[in-house]
């Protein structure tokens, strides 16, 4: 017979699995729901074949550099005494009111050196939580609008992971070893770091950010984060190595909830009369990288193209991102109060960049097309351009619709 309590719920009594005096938690989200729900992947890595850019931003100074050997991305500092090397994912964990986030990451560390850093986790240099070593001391860390706060493991309050815990694990961290991060916020929620049990396979709590009835300020300002590692060296002239080959970010539930998002629309209006009218953009679409003085974590995506033409010649369009023009664009702000985007409908050619869509129009037509299930979506930073080509002098009707996911 269940046992309950006061309230009716159901106490539940942990038993050994394995044989040993360790026991196995009922797998729970950020929020102790039972985790029945889907794990919504948001944002990851791989590295089986190379640092593909189309996902990964890479930021290298002073001699750093990021490779890829053994499936894995190699961030190195070189010796330089201010060499630094950064990955992160352009893509982002959008965070859900209500629900839990959590992260999974697998890394090999260098064992710490003084003057230097190296981190994993999520989160920028603004805002974020990580696994890493500050100097000679592997710690967590918890970046709250711009400031650093490190705990190292010495003063971690769960299993400290040096063999006298409860796991009786004793932590290489110049091993690869499974780390996983999972939090709540709604601005004072918990943050939990947990390493996965060589023995059992089992994610063991090394600490917990107690965060609720603590303060006055967030834990973070925005818990929108994209999936970063960085090394750097501060002073220091040693070649500081971090390598992961795998990482994912989730969402504990459904992460593309339509409950905080916005829409928003521009048009164009040209003709163009170069003959022949060759790779010229349309319209352009760019997130801006800041907003309300802020770094920018705001996704976009397209959902609606509408376009008319008056001519005698059939008109191929493309969208592109992040096409390089001929010129340079002039920007108008949707809303510098509501809106993460300003476009531009500036005459210049529009090449390169990444193709993500073509179709045609025919002469004297117009074509409407429903694009959300395409997954088009534009990140902070990045420009997204209708792109037109004809053979002849033509007028085009143009208009772009998008949600703001915020």
């Amino acid at each position: 017979m269940a046992t309950t309590d006061a309230n009716g719920n159901v106490l539940i009594k942990f038993v050994n699995t394995d044989g040993s005096n360790n026991t196995y938690s009922i797998p729970l989200t950020a929020f102790n729901d039972l985790r029945s729900t889907n794990l919504t992947p948001m944002a990851g890595w791989t590295f089986n074949y190379n640092i593909n850019a189309d996902y990964i931003i890479t930021t290298i100074a002073l001699g750093g550099s990021v490779t890829q050997s053994n499936s894995m991305a190699v961030l190195s500092t070189s010796t330089n005494i201010n060499g630094s090397a950064r990955i992160s994912t352009r893509n982002v964990l959008r965070y859900s009111p209500g629900l839990g986030a959590l992260v999974r990451f697998t890394a090999i560390f260098t064992t710490g050196v003084v003057l230097s850093q190296q981190i994993i986790g999520i989160g920028d240099d603004t805002d974020g939580f990580f696994f890493g070593y500050n100097g000679t001391d592997f710690s967590i860390l918890r970046v709250s609008n711009g400031v650093f706060n490190w705990t190292p493991q010495a003063s971690w309050n769960g299993d400290v992971m040096t063999g006298t815990g409860p796991s009786g694990m004793n932590l290489n961290q110049t091993l690869g070893n499974v780390y996983t991060i999972q939090y709540q916020w709604l601005g004072f929620g918990v943050i939990n770091f947990l390493i996965e049990n060589t023995t059992t396979g089992q994610p063991i709590l090394v600490h917990r950010i107690q965060y609720p009835n603590t303060a006055t300020v967030p834990s973070v300002f925005n818990p929108t984060f994209p999936i970063t590692a960085r090394v750097l060296n501060n002073g220091n002239n040693s070649n500081i190595v971090l390598q992961s080959p795998s990482a994912m970010a989730f969402v504990e539930g459904e992460g593309s909830s339509e409950a905080i998002v916005t829409s928003n629309a521009a048009n164009a209006s040209i003709n163009f009369n170069v003959t022949p009218p060759t790779d010229q953009n349309v319209l352009t679409l760019r997130n801006t990288a800041s907003f309300a003085s802020k770094t920018n974590r705001t996704r976009i995506l397209l959902d609606f193209i509408s376009c008319s033409l008056e001519g005698d010649q059939t008109v191929r369009f493309k969208v592109i991102r992040n096409a390089t023009f001929g010129s340079t664009l002039s920007y108008t702000p949707i809303n510098t109060a509501t809106s993460v985007v300003e476009y531009s409908s500036t005459l210049s050619s529009a090449t390169g960049g990444i193709l993500v869509l073509a179709f045609e129009i025919s002469p004297n037509t117009s074509k409407q097309l429903i694009v959300n299930s395409l997954d088009i979506y534009v990140n902070p930073g990045e420009t997204l351009t209708l792109q037109a080509t004809s053979g002849n002098t033509v007028q085009l009707d143009c208009s772009l619709k998008w949600e703001e996911l915020w």
